[in-house]
Parts: structure tokens; sequence; C-alpha cells
């Protein structure tokens, strides 16, 4: 029997064993290594040795509650970007803004929902995942500093001029700068001119729902050094389907209607700290010293940097697994003997920019030499790897070359 390669690693803190116990079977069914702590000391404790991607822990809890735990891993740097999720029956303002501006990046509510679990962990650890990824190609490529814009750029797509006017009145007592918008045209024309940092998402709007913005979002190809926005959902309803639905298609946060001003604050606040350090791991990546390891015709990372990402990735003192695919175009000869090189050099660049539109963000696609990619697939396991790779490759196939007119 194959072992199963863990999707990552997740760390449940808890007192009552009953709710570790159940939080860890539904984690491990889904393919996520558990590590189990009964309160905050025990938690740190087990920090110490192991590397986790998710911290998910109860806040009430003996000698040291969750709040406090919640500080002390962010205040750690050995700990840096590790996201924690707090689990709570209290259902108070008070609490989750005290969670929030200790630094936790998600809420759970009692009785946990197992679907509703599942695609926070899964959205918590592709992020933490991607920005580990992100300081891992910063650091081949080399530390540059970023530019800082004076102001984290909203924008607010919301029909309703009361909750508009609370909306922009609450953000801008932040310094963020915002920006309005009142249907999904209008507000989509937003978000593609300014680039926001954060988008605050009403689902009903005048013509059509909020929801068509989240999926488009979620929609566009993961391209290298592409920022993609944190989209916070805010609805008068609190169905668990459609809050499950939001979630499902791409929204990192959910609100319900009325809002209170001060948890409207400390969310975006915890959302606006998230862009701003993938903006800074972007701003890495994209310095002038890439232009070393970047192939001038596709745009792909070159044989160079492929070298140097294997060779980081099997020194590091604590090796994370990872999955290779080497593709090579068919019949190229022939392309390049009918057509000439010129057609040859247009059939690379469309496979490439093919290939960049549909790998994850944090993939890594390079050009090997002549006709030959390779692809990389962090913390991915083999049956994973190999069925993202056969999907790549049909809609490789799926995808025609433009007819190129014979060389003169």
């Amino acid at each position: 029997m194959k072992s199963r390669i863990s999707k990552g690693t997740v760390l449940v803190v808890d007192d009552e064993q009953l709710n570790v116990l159940i939080i860890a079977i539904r984690l491990r069914s889904l393919g996520y290594t558990v590590l189990e702590a009964g309160d905050g000391l025990e938690a740190l404790a087990l920090l110490e040795d192991n590397e986790v991607d998710l911290i998910l822990s109860d806040v009430m809890m003996p000698r040291m509650d969750g709040f406090e735990l919640v500080r002390r891993v962010k205040a750690d740097p050995r700990h840096e970007g590790v996201p924690v999720m707090l689990i709570t029956a209290l259902d108070s303002t008070t609490a989750r803004v005290t969670g929030l501006d200790a630094g936790a990046d998600d809420f759970l509510s009692k009785p946990v929902n197992a679907v509703e679990l599942e695609l926070r962990v899964r959205s918590q650890i592709r992020l933490r995942h991607l920005s580990r990824e992100l300081v891992h190609r910063g650091e081949i490529l080399g530390e540059v500093a970023m530019e800082q814009s004076d102001q984290e750029r909203i924008v607010v797509v919301e029909d309703d001029p009361h909750w508009a006017a609370v909306l922009q009145r609450s953000l801008r007592s932040e310094s963020y700068a915002v920006e309005l918008a009142g249907d999904l045209r209008t507000g989509l024309a937003a978000v593609n001119r300014t680039q926001p940092d954060v988008i605050v998402l009403d689902l009903t709007l005048p013509d059509g729902s909020g929801m068509e913005l989240v999926r488009a979002l979620s929609a566009v190809p993961s391209v290298d050094g592409a920022h993609r926005p944190i989209v916070v959902v805010v609805t008068g309803t609190d169905e668990l389907t459609e809050k499950l639905d939001c979630l499902r298609h791409g929204a990192d946060d959910y609100l319900v209607k009325p809002i209170e001003p001060q948890e409207l604050r400390a969310r975006i606040s915890t959302q606006v700290r998230r862009a701003r350090a993938s903006r800074k791991a972007l701003a890495q990546a994209a310095s002038a010293r890439e232009a070393a390891f970047r192939d001038a015709l596709t745009g792909l990372y070159n044989r160079r940097f492929l070298m140097a990402d294997l060779q980081r990735r099997t020194t590091q003192g604590s090796p994370r697994r990872f999955s290779v695919a080497l593709l090579d175009l068919d019949h190229f000869k022939g392309i390049n003997d009918t057509w000439g090189h010129g057609a040859g050099d247009d059939v690379l660049r469309a496979v490439s920019l093919a290939l960049r539109a549909n790998i994850r963000e944090s993939d890594l696609a390079c050009r090997y030499g002549g006709e030959e990619m390779v692809l990389v697939f962090p913390s991915t396991p083999w049956a994973t790897r190999s069925s993202r790779s056969i999907a790549c490759v049909r809609r490789l196939r799926r995808w025609s070359v433009p007819r190129c007119r014979p060389a003169a």
C-alpha cells in the first residue's frame, strides 16, 4: 500500500479531547497531518520541534487561552507567516475583535461545520504555501526594497447608500484609500484600474450577484507576479449554504449585516496585512536581478533558476515534499523545418502562456532548453501532481496554434 503524502500540517489546540478528536479525524481523512495539543502552552512546546502550516485553536482553555496563543505565535519570528484560526462558541463582536487584534487570521464558530472547516483550512494552507514559495523565490533572486504606497487600496462594491457610507467611513478612518462602486460593472472596472489590496463586496447588486465577481476573480489565470486581491463578502443573510458557496468560489472572508464598525476594521486590517505580505514577496520576485533567471523568448524561468530552485529544495534543513514534471513538445523540429524558426518561436511563446495559465500560483514553470519545459509542484502528493499534469496537458491539446504562413 502506497504511503499518502500530506497536504500540510495542522496543529489542533483544545482542552476538550472530543473536540480535538472530531476535527483531527476529519482533517486526516482529507489528507492533512494533524498534531494535537491540550492548551496554549502545550501548543508552543510542539511548535519548538515541528513546522506547521496552520494552527486551529479553541479560545477558552486553561493555563493559556487562544488569544494569548495567537499573540505569542505572531510575536515569534520563527513562526512568521503561520496562519492561526480561532474556534469559539463566543458569538460576540468583542471576542472576534480581540482575536483579530491579537493577529488571528480567521474564525470558526462552534459547532464546527465539516464543509466550512474543509474550505477554510484549504484556503489558509493554500495561501501559506503560496507565501512560502514567493519567499523561496525571492531568496534565490535576492532581496530588494519594496516600494511602499502611502495607502492600502480598497474597493467597496455596495449599492445601498447607507451601508456604502458606513463602510467608507469606517475604512477611511484607518487611512485606507477607498473607492466606491454601486454595481458589478463599475466595481469590476474599479478593480481592474486600481489593483486593490482588498475588495469588500455586497452579494445583492442591481445588475447581478456579487458572486459573479468572486467567480471572475478566481478564474483569472495564475500568472507569475500577478497580485490577487483579498475578497471580503458582505451580505444581509447568515445562511450557511450561501456562506459556503462564497468560500468555495474564492471569497476569503464573510461578514453579515449589520456590521459593527470595530469588527469591520479589525477584519479588514487582518486581510490588508496578508495582502501587504503578498505584495512584498511579489516585489522581491520582480527585481531587476530576475532578468538573469528568465528565458527571453518565453518569459518562463530558465534552466539556471530551475537548478538553483531544486538545489534549495533538496538541501534545506527540513526539505518539503515536491513533485516535478518534464514536458516535451512532439514534432517541434517539423514546425521549424516546415514553417521556419519564427513560427517555432511563436509556438513556444503560446505554449508557455498556456502553461502559466493552467498552474497554481505556487507552482513553477521553467524552460529547460529547446522545446522542453519543467513544472515544479511544491507541497504536492504524487497522485495530485499526476492529475494536475494530465489536466494541464489535456487543456494544451484542446488549445490550437494559429496557422503560420510558410517561411519565405
